[in-house]
């Protein structure tokens, strides 16, 4: 049988790689794999930077763009999609079936950092490591 984790990580974006669209990865995020294990954004358990993760979350159409929190009301990412059975979700919800998929906030804030060089932007978020 095959089994699939129910997230995305950074070593699946370079797996991908193929230099040009849309597997093109930039090479500033190429560079971080030299010095990744200390990176602020590197998730230890994980062994890996997180980029997506699959979740219970209803969604519906118009929900991409929705900040995702944790039980204590840090947002932990951005929704961008459903998978095709959470369509059924408009009219009910089904806990076995209805799936989101969100951007990890970490995976955001390493683009903002290394590939947009954003530290403007940086500066005015309070990040809590």
């Amino acid at each position: 049988a095959i089994w699939y984790e129910p997230f995305t990580t950074l070593t699946g974006v370079w797996e991908k790689d193929r230099g040009e669209h849309p597997f093109n990865v930039p090479e500033s995020i190429k560079s971080i794999r030299l010095n990744q294990n200390n990176h602020a954004f590197y998730d230890k358990r994980l062994q890996d930077f997180p980029v997506n993760f699959l979740h219970t979350m209803d969604i519906t159409n118009g929900n991409s763009g929705s900040a995702v929190f944790d039980k204590k009301g840090r947002i932990v990412g951005v929704a961008f999609d459903g998978n095709y059975e959470a369509m059924t979700s408009d009219w009910i919800y089904d806990k076995d079936l209805t799936r989101a998929i969100s951007v990890d906030i970490r995976y955001l804030l390493l683009v903002l950092s290394e590939v947009e060089k954003a530290e403007k932007l940086l500066r005015e978020l309070t990040i809590i490591q």
